[in-house]
């Protein structure tokens, strides 16, 4: 198991309450998103997962066919593709590489102060220091290297990529008074 410490933007943020995927067991899950121009953390990330497959090698009794098996899973990613699969719901991916990565455990979520985050700190599209265990799996037939998210720190704030606007008092301003309703 390889630790890694990466800055990325994070993307479809599961790290308050764990959530169940397909009817697996639920865990806390994002996305990390790594401009492809960002080559020194994108090649970190890869020889990390080289790492896993050499652990899975001596602990899993793999081949270097086994690793290279177009079945072998790895969690880094080519975001242009999904970008081209649905433009509109990936349209943050172009341009970047991603990571999938959860845990069963919640991982530590915390701003630059070491101050815990809430939901409305810690949201699809800001940015943060990310602390993640790389690993070989052989599970159920499936074999590969997956990443356990394991803490987050905020650094940054940027647009978010949820789509919805945050709803304040002033929110609800516009509604006039409750007679014009059954005007």
């Amino acid at each position: 198991m390889a630790e890694l410490k990466i800055k990325a933007r994070l993307s479809f943020v599961k790290l308050f309450r764990p959530e169940s995927y397909m009817g697996g067991e639920p865990r806390y899950a994002v996305a990390l998103l790594i401009p492809k121009e960002n080559k020194n953390t994108i090649n970190k990330i890869k020889e990390a997962i080289e790492k896993a497959k050499q652990d899975g090698m001596k602990k899993h009794g793999w081949t270097s066919g086994t690793v290279k098996n177009t079945n072998f899973k790895t969690p880094l990613h080519d975001g242009d593709i999904k970008f081209e699969e649905n433009s509109s719901l990936y349209e943050a991916y172009e341009g970047c590489m991603f990571m999938n990565a959860s845990n069963r455990k919640r991982p530590v979520l915390i701003d630059l102060d070491g101050e815990p985050l809430t939901e409305e700190e810690l949201y699809s599209g800001c940015w943060g220091n990310c602390i993640l265990s790389i690993y070989p799996f052989d599970k159920g037939g499936g074999k590969g290297v997956s990443a356990s998210i394991r803490g987050v720190q905020k650094y940054k704030d940027d647009v978010n990529l949820g789509g919805d606007a945050p709803v304040t008092e002033d929110s609800f301003s516009d509604f006039g008074e409750e007679d014009e309703f059954f005007k």
